[in-house]
């Protein structure tokens, strides 16, 4: 069983002297993994590589897992209970007095 070393590494996107576990070391990529428990993946140059790139190198080393996203059962809708309403007869209703719909209109006298 391999055990993990320890190195210290400095560059100007970590503080001086902060240690970070290293996990893995390949001609092509460094895998490091933080004081906070996330990885991080550095390339040949020492810049990081981040989103997509990363996840496929963490998913390959098999140091992450992928989430798999929740099945979604079919809902079955609710069933409405229907009311049974007597049926009612409706009176015909008298036309409406217009005059009583409008306001009555003041006339202004003029001065």
């Amino acid at each position: 069983m391999l055990t993990p070393h320890f190195d210290i590494l400095t560059s100007s996107d970590t503080k001086e002297g902060e240690v970070m576990e290293v996990v893995k070391e390949t001609k092509d990529f460094t895998i490091v993994k933080k004081r906070n428990g996330r990885f991080g993946v550095k390339n040949q140059k020492g810049q990081w590589i981040n989103k997509e790139e990363k996840v496929k190198i963490l998913l390959g080393e098999g140091l992450i897992k992928v989430a798999e996203p929740k099945k979604e059962t079919p809902k079955e809708p609710k069933k409405e209970e229907k009311k049974i309403v007597p049926a009612v007869e409706k009176k015909p209703t008298k036309p409406a007095d217009k005059a009583a719909i409008t306001p009555p209109v003041k006339t202004v006298k003029p001065v």
